[in-house]
């Protein structure tokens, strides 16, 4: 009797948790699937669906009967999902990447469909998505001048995928608005469509950013106009793109020089737009170098010339054309020079040893051309050695350095925009320490050098402006001053308050391998980096 009156209660107590224990719960719904809509996983922005993501976001898939999903597919490739995070009301996932996944995009497979698919056992739903590809970047146009209709013209840029329109415009109907494009609607736009057009493409993986890239060639007839300055467009699902259109040839543009302060001698490469039938480069009043001995790339963006001599003081640069001259770079700011190794006054060698050679160069070795004297950093740099061979000056009176003024470089600016610069020329990759060392007149030591726990380099050792190293060439080298940690976050004028005085820059092996080391420096100086990006 006991032992039935125990089953008769356990029969109760599971009876009611019966709907906990037993029912089905909506994930295990067997019902038509259905997909609503798709969002992102911000809180923000919940209320808000999209129709198109780019690879890597994460999305929550919104509708019925989701629950217990068995195969999700995006682009009908099969993509995982947390099945712990799956209900039947949504299902979260990231959307792969070419890089790391090969995921395939429709850009290139246009025979794959953009949808997504989720398969239950109650059957399949499929939604309408596009995963976008790169966004476009148009940057250069190519075509003779003066330009007509039915003149042909070239669109040389990146990522001109799933093209929808290409337009030219008598106003630039894209406002910048961060990284997000705003497009600008404008009553006295006037708008005319390219209608054929044959497009080009070489996709790659960028080794920098580790992304593809597609190079695009865009040719199209010139339709009649009725303007001779404008816009040409060229719009994709990922976004749009604009760039200056001239009938006649337009001003030339410098963007970028590759050094401010080059050694006599050496190629100086200047970066820009409409390089076109340049006809000299001004160096000031004094100064100039012909047509005929500058060298313009094809794209008519990129021209090389050879520094006869250094000016003498700190002037201008700028590049002439037919279309006339283009804004002035700042060349050779010799107030923001520190130590040249040659007219040396208001500095001092500490000659500490190791000490590195000041040399001239000769033209039968290496460098084989210098500015007068350089500083060498050569021979064996032995294993595990902690005192190599070090730069070591300091001021004259013991004064702080006389640095560029705030009229040249504003109080304002931030230190991952001043740099401590110098031109090099490394013969080899150098795989081991340079330390730089900045100390105040309080004390206090500022240093940095690009070593982390795996015995690998932070960022490129010696890079210039670009992230790039070059060898066997002499170029500028650059290092952002607020890679030195008292001066993250800081400005031009806290590096001003630290009163520096003294500057080493040594040679560590923190290593058990030995190495030969032959790095010359010339023109030590504390600098921003020249640039300007016109506005459309």
């Amino acid at each position: 009797m006991k032992n039935l009156l125990s089953n008769i209660w356990l029969i109760v107590i599971l009876m009611s948790f019966g709907p906990l224990l037993f029912s089905c719960n909506d994930d295990d719904n067997d019902g038509q699937p259905v997909i609503d809509s798709v969002r992102v996983t911000d809180p923000a922005l919940a209320d808000s669906t999209f129709t198109q993501a780019t690879p890597g976001k994460m999305i929550v898939i919104q509708g019925r009967n989701l629950g217990g999903c068995l195969e999700l597919y995006i682009n009908d490739q099969k993509v995982a999902f947390n099945p712990n995070m799956n209900t039947d009301h949504s299902i979260i996932t990231s959307i792969p990447t070419e890089e790391k996944d090969g995921f395939k995009l429709t850009a290139w497979n246009p025979e794959l469909p953009s949808e997504i698919r989720v398969v239950t056992h109650g059957g399949t739903a499929t939604y309408d998505f596009k995963v976008l590809a790169p966004r476009p970047e148009i940057e250069r146009i190519a075509g003779r001048y003066p330009r007509e209709a039915g003149d042909k013209l070239t669109v040389f840029g990146k990522n001109f995928l799933d093209i929808t329109r290409v337009y030219f415009s008598n106003v630039n109907p894209l406002k910048p608005a961060g990284e997000q494009e705003e497009v600008v609607a404008n009553a006295d736009a006037m708008e005319i469509d390219v209608t054929d057009f044959e497009l080009k493409q070489n996709r790659y993986l960028d080794e920098k950013t580790k992304k593809y890239v597609s190079d695009s060639e865009l040719k199209f007839t010139l339709p009649q106009l009725p303007f001779i300055h404008g816009f040409i467009v060229v719009v994709t699902p990922q976004g749009r793109s604009v760039i200056d259109y001239a009938a006649l040839p337009p001003c030339p543009v410098m963007k970028a020089i590759s050094s401010d302060m080059p050694i006599p001698g050496t190629k100086v490469t200047i970066y820009g737009s409409y390089f076109i039938d340049v006809t000299g480069i001004r160096i000031g009043d004094d100064m100039a170098v012909s047509g005929s001995d500058i060298e313009v790339a094809e794209n008519e963006s990129e021209m090389s010339f050879i520094l006869p001599e250094k000016p003498s003081a700190t002037t201008t640069i700028s590049v002439v054309t037919p279309g006339g001259e283009s804004n002035v770079f700042r060349f050779y700011p010799y107030e923001t020079l520190l130590i040249d190794f040659d007219d040396v006054t208001s500095v001092k060698d500490l000659n500490w040893d190791p000490a590195p050679k000041y040399i001239e160069a000769t033209p039968d070795a290496p460098p084989y051309i210098s500015d007068g004297k350089y500083c060498l950093f050569g021979g064996e740099l032995t294993a595990w050695n902690y005192w190599g061979t070090m730069l070591y000056w300091e001021t004259n009176q013991g004064n702080s350095f006389k640095f560029a003024g705030f009229d040249v470089i504003p109080a304002d600016t931030p230190l991952e925009k001043v740099y401590l610069k110098f031109e090099i020329y490394n013969d080899a990759p150098f795989k081991k320490i340079f330390q730089y060392r900045l100390v105040g007149k309080n004390g206090t030591e500022y240093t940095w050098e690009n070593w982390n726990s795996n015995k690998v380099h932070i960022i490129p050792e010696f890079q210039d402006q670009f992230g790039d190293q070059k060898y066997g060439e002499w170029y500028t080298a650059v290092l952002p001053l607020s890679q030195f940690a008292a001066f993250a976050g800081k400005t031009y004028g806290d590096f001003i308050d630290a009163n520096i005085y003294r500057i080493r820059m040594q040679l560590y092996n923190k290593t058990g391998e030995a190495v030969n080391t032959f790095i010359c420096l010339e023109n030590v100086r504390i600098s921003t980096i020249e640039s300007y990006t016109p506005e459309l």
